[in-house]
């Protein structure tokens, strides 16, 4: 189960990466804030899955990540994953004004 959660993780991620370059050719700023965010959340889980983190034990075992989860995985897969969490998450927090 753990390898399908981390492929399932890993493709979504790819793929909200790739709308998000879309949206940006579209104009659409918004939308690709908002991908590029969720690309960058389902990659957290993914490598959180993959290197056995208790913050993945626990999210597969409630069925839900939290952001507590998120932000507590991102953290303890190191620097890089950290940062790209943090610019993730300013993207989708601040993105969003753009489309309204």
């Amino acid at each position: 189960m753990v390898g399908g959660e981390f492929r399932a993780h890993a493709e979504l991620a790819v793929r909200m990466f790739s709308e998000g370059v879309e949206s940006m050719g579209r104009g659409d700023v918004a939308w690709a804030c908002a991908a590029f965010y969720k690309a960058v959340e389902e990659t957290v889980k993914a490598l959180a899955i993959a290197k056995g983190l208790e913050e993945a034990r626990e999210a597969l075992a409630r069925d839900r990540w939290s952001m507590g989860l998120l932000d507590s995985a991102a953290r303890r897969l190191g620097n890089t994953a950290w940062c790209a969490w943090v610019h993730g998450y300013f993207l989708y927090v601040e993105g969003f004004g753009e489309g309204t």
